[in-house]
C-alpha cells in the first residue's frame, strides 16, 4: 500500500503544506501537494465545534522513519508516503480523513484504517472506509485530539502496494524514444517490463528491467526504444511481483515522426548494378522492398531489403530492365523515405 495517487483535474500547482481557520464543523479539504506541486493530496479535516481553530496539513512523500513500527491492530502503514497534520491555533479536537487511489492497488478495501504516529509507535485510529478498491476515503470514527503524522494503514497483509510509482514519461529523439520513470518505495517488487503497443489496445513486451525488491530509497530507471513505431507509440510500465502478482499502470504516447530526405544513389545513369547508401536512424522493419517504377507509374521490378539503424548499403541489379528514366521507391518502412530518380543506360 502506498501513498496516495491522486491526478489533478487541471494544471494547478498544489502547496507543500497548507494553513487555513476554520470556523465551522463541516469537513474541509486541505489541498497539498506532492513534491513537486503537480498532484493533488489532499486530506479533511472536521472539526468538533464552530469555535476557531487553525490548522496546518502537508503531504509528505517518502516513507516515514518509523513505518515498521506498528501496534496491535495495525499489520503496516503506507510504504510510502505520509501526512503532517497540526493544530497551530484553538483547542478544537476533529475528524481526520485522508483518500486512496487507482494506483494505491488497494485489494481489500474494507481492512484499510487510518493510522496515527504518537511520537514512538504507530497506532489504530478506529475508522471507516467508503468506496471501493480504486478509490475512496477514509475518515476518524472519533475526534482526534492529538495530531502530527496521519497515514493509511491496513489491518492485514493484504494493500501492499508493490512500488509507488511518481512518474513515467518518454521523449523521442532522433528517432529513438527515451523513457523514464521515478519509483519512490518498493515491496517484493522483483521486476519492471514495459510493453508497447501502436494503438493502446494490443500490448507487447518490449523491455524488462530489474526490480530492487524492497527499498524506501528513491530510484529513477531509463530505457529506450531504438525502434518505435512512426508516428505515436504506446508505452505501459508493468510490476511483477515476487508472487507473480502483476500490477500494470496508465499508458503514455510518445510521437516519434521520422523521415529520410536523403541518400546516395549512384552511379546514375546505370548500367547493370546500381548503389544505395542511407544512414537510418532505426531500423525499418521486417517488410521493407525496394521497387523500380517507370514513369507511368507500373512497377517493374521489387527486391527485399534489410535496412538497419545505422549506414546501410544496398545494391540493385537493372540488367533485366529496359533503358530508359525510372523512379526508386522504398515501401513497408517505418519512416518515409523520399523516392529518387535514376536513368538506366
Amino acid at each position: 500500500m502506498g501513498g496516495s495517487k491522486g491526478t489533478s483535474p487541471c494544471n494547478c500547482i498544489y502547496p507543500d503544506a497548507y494553513t487555513q481557520e476554520l470556523t465551522t464543523t463541516s469537513a474541509v479539504e486541505f489541498r497539498t501537494g506532492n513534491s513537486g506541486g503537480t498532484e493533488r493530496k489532499s486530506i479533511w479535516v472536521q472539526p468538533e465545534n464552530a469555535n476557531s481553530v487553525t490548522f496546518s496539513a502537508d503531504f509528505i512523500d517518502n516513507v516515514h522513519g518509523d513505518a515498521s513500527d506498528c501496534g496491535a491492530g495495525l499489520d503496516h502503514i503506507s510504504s510510502a508516503s505520509y501526512y503532517d497534520v497540526s493544530r497551530t491555533a484553538g483547542t478544537e479536537n476533529a475528524k481526520v480523513k485522508i483518500g486512496w487511489y487507482t494506483n494505491d492497488q488497494v485489494d481489500d478495501y474494507a481492512s484499510l484504517l487510518l493510522a496515527h504516529y504518537d511520537g514512538s509507535q504507530w497506532q489504530k485510529v478506529v475508522s471507516t472506509p467508503t468506496g471501493s478498491n480504486t478509490s475512496g476515503t477514509i475518515i476518524s470514527d472519533g475526534f482526534q485530539s492529538s495530531f502530527s503524522p496521519f497515514a493509511l494503514g491496513s489491518s492485514n497483509s493484504g494493500n501492499a502496494l508493490p512500488i509507488d510509482l511518481l512518474s513515467f514519461g518518454g521523449e523521442c529523439e532522433n528517432g529513438r524514444v527515451h523513457l523514464e520513470f521515478v519509483v519512490a518505495s518498493q515491496v517484493n517488487n522483483d521486476y519492471f517490463t514495459i510493453e508497447r503497443s501502436v494503438d493502446a489496445y494490443k500490448w507487447n513486451e518490449v523491455g524488462v528491467i530489474a526490480g530492487e525488491g524492497n527499498t524506501n530509497t528513491q530510484v529513477t530507471y531509463n530505457w529506450t526504444d531504438d525502434n518505435p513505431f512512426n508516428g505515436v507509440s504506446y508505452y505501459r510500465l508493468a510490476q511483477t511481483d515476487y508472487d507473480g502478482t502483476i500490477k500494470r499502470f496508465d499508458p503514455i504516447a510518445v510521437s516519434c515522426e521520422s523521415s529520410v530526405t536523403g541518400y546516395s544513389v549512384y552511379p546514375n545513369p546505370a548500367n547493370e548494378v546500381l548503389n544505395i547508401d542511407i544512414e537510418l536512424t532505426s531500423y525499418q522493419g521486417n517488410d521493407v522492398e525496394i521497387e523500380i517504377v517507370d514513369i507511368n507509374g507500373r512497377k517493374i521490378q521489387s527486391q527485399n531489403a534489410q535496412l538497419d539503424r545505422g549506414y546501410n548499403h544496398l545494391e540493385v541489379d537493372l540488367s533485366e530492365i529496359p533503358n530508359g528514366i525510372y523512379m526508386i521507391n522504398f515501401t513497408g518502412t517505418r519512416d518515409y523515405i523520399k523516392e529518387s530518380r535514376i536513368i538506366k543506360q
